[in-house]
């Protein structure tokens, strides 16, 4: 149920006198420690300006999810300290400590929601006078709430959902009102959580992009709105090889593959990708071409088909089998690709190995698992798989430095001589 502000500012100070209330009681219950009372003190202060901030800045005419969301969070505290000196949990398992931490904790939780609710609304005002109010704090909801999660990705939505608002006509001036909106609160209002305090400078971030580009005209810069489709949206950096996700969303190859993600954090629904966007990836070529980026687009699936074939040469039937599939999405006439892969899969129909189990065993690392799945593969091609992956994992190089190994295959750097055979040669007699 949505409420209105001035309902919202009698609902809201009803439930933090309330919870003063609850305090109070808290307080007669614990007045010999010093420690419990000075916390309370500093919460029911906390609490009362903020309900003088809602009141004194707070537009009337507003829809308020955000301030509904704090009064959830103010009516979850009460309920919090009733059972407490209800059920006697106070007293009976008293700890002063661990009561003033729980207080601290709940105060600085509070603290958050009153400035978010304040945030939010506020935003929302100046970006677009109440024209889509609704959508948009209910939007920002989800991202703070999700922010805490994966900050990244979050950023990338802070700057979808402001795009529509920060353009159009009267652009300028809507940037200026949000940044002022934005820098007030984190300059006069007192941050009580990092993580809220990131949030609100991402969003100054996504607000200060757009404004870059209004006050030095540049249709360049790395910000611009209308360059949004190159930008990866999970990393916020440009893109070398779009494709179009399960969800509808445009990624970089890479940013999907080199950090295994599985999950949209779109939709949070299974991601996989469907197919190049070669749209994008034309208009990001001739948008920037002096970046580099055809090369790196060439030089990143060379590298990476090169690391998969070698994986299938050594016995990494599971990994490679995942990998010679994302190859072919973009070299369906890969005929070393392909017939790697079919020798993998009749591996596997001739020793039962389900294929999907084996990517699961591959993923959790587990070189057991993956000798039981394959029992054809040989102790010795097995022992090889190990050593390399102990040359992977316990050698890095720093960055650009290699050194010529066995068969005049490059090999990590910082490995002593002969490394690998010595395991080797142990392991396999």
């Amino acid at each position: 149920m949505a409420i209105v502000g001035e309902i919202a500012l009698q609902v809201i100070p009803m439930l933090v006198d309330r919870l003063i209330t609850h305090l109070v009681q808290l307080r007669e219950a614990s007045k010999h420690n010093k420690q419990v009372i000075e916390e309370i003190g500093k919460f029911t202060e906390t609490l009362n300006s903020n309900v003088k901030l809602l009141r004194t800045k707070l537009p009337k005419s507003i829809s308020t999810l955000a301030l509904e969301s704090l009064a959830e969070e103010l009516e979850n505290a009460n309920n919090f300290m009733e059972e407490g000196l209800s059920q006697g949990t106070f007293k009976r398992f008293w700890n002063a400590k661990k009561t003033k931490e729980n207080l601290e904790l709940l105060r600085r939780k509070l603290a958050s929601a009153f400035q978010m609710a304040f945030f939010i609304t506020s935003l929302d005002v100046g970006i677009d006078a109440h024209k889509n109010m609704t959508d948009f704090q209910e939007r920002m909801l989800q991202l703070f709430a999700s922010h805490r999660d994966s900050a990244a990705a979050t950023k990338g939505h802070i700057r979808e959902l402001l795009r529509p608002l920060l353009s159009g006509a009267g652009r300028e001036g809507k940037v200026q009102t949000a940044i002022a909106c934005v820098e007030e609160i984190r300059v006069n209002e007192e941050i009580e959580s990092s993580g809220t305090e990131k949030f609100y400078a991402d969003v100054l971030a996504a607000i200060n992009e757009p404004a870059i580009d209004v006050q030095e005209g540049s249709s360049h810069s790395s910000g611009s709105f209308s360059d949004e489709e190159f930008y990866d949206p999970i990393t916020t950096e440009l893109m070398c090889d779009p494709v179009k996700g399960s969800d509808g969303f445009t990624y970089d190859r890479w940013t999907i593959l080199d950090n295994e993600i599985y999950q949209s954090p779109m939709t949070q629904e299974p991601l996989s990708i469907v197919c190049d966007d070669v749209n994008v990836r034309r208009r990001l070529f001739h948008k920037f071409p002096n970046h580099g980026l055809e090369v790196k687009f060439k030089e990143k699936r060379e590298e990476y088909r090169r690391q998969t074939l070698e994986l299938a040469r050594d016995g990494h039937d599971a990994e490679a089998l995942e990998r010679l599939e994302n190859v072919l999405t973009w070299s369906k006439e890969d005929s070393e690709c392909q017939a790697l892969r079919l020798a993998i899969l009749d591996r596997q129909k001739v020793s039962g190995t389900d294929s999907h189990q084996s990517l699961r065993d591959s993923s959790s690392g587990s070189h057991h698992s993956r000798v039981n799945s394959d029992p054809d593969r040989t102790l010795e091609v097995y022992f090889r798989g190990l050593t390399r992956d102990l040359e992977k994992h316990l050698f890095r190089p720093h960055r650009g430095e290699k050194v010529r190994g066995r068969a005049g295959k490059p090999e990590k750097a910082g490995k002593p001589p002969g490394f690998v055979e010595k395991i080797h040669n142990i392991l396999v007699p």
